[in-house]
């Protein structure tokens, strides 16, 4: 039997979280795109996500 991938529902607090991060995320590595992972999550803490 296949194993159905479910879509999980989010509060609308958490969901809008998650996408403001994503959106902050591609907005950093757009602008500095030589950045690792790790410089791209301080640099989103210093943006408060």
């Amino acid at each position: 039997m296949v194993n159905q991938m479910r879509e999980i529902k989010l509060p609308k607090f958490l969901q809008a979280h998650i996408d403001r991060r994503n959106r902050l995320w591609l907005q950093v590595r757009a602008t500095n795109p030589s950045y690792t992972t790790a410089q791209i999550e301080a640099r989103l803490e210093q943006l408060g996500a």
